[in-house]
């Protein structure tokens, strides 16, 4: 008779082969210098609400891309769309 804990642990370990290949959508990178940030982060980037990054978003200020049925920006999009005053 085989370990129950033998095979849980196998079964485990199978498991988390299979996820490293996902990304985490936390840390999402594109080509390490386009970061994908989420809607939170865009909005304490700029010091926005929320409705002020959708209504720029409709506006097209600013881009979104989307993934797996989340919004994301990328930070350098959002840096260029910043303009310097004087």
């Amino acid at each position: 008779m085989n370990n129950p804990f033998q095979e849980i642990f196998d079964k485990l370990c199978n498991i988390e082969k299979q996820l490293q290949g996902y990304p985490s959508h936390n840390n999402i990178k594109d080509d390490n210098q386009n970061e994908l940030l989420s809607k939170k982060q865009a909005c304490a980037l700029l010091g926005i609400s929320y409705s002020t990054l959708w209504r720029w978003t409709q506006q097209r200020r600013i881009q979104a891309y989307g993934l797996n049925n989340r919004v994301y920006y990328k930070r350098s999009e959002i840096m260029a769309t910043i303009k310097k005053i004087n």
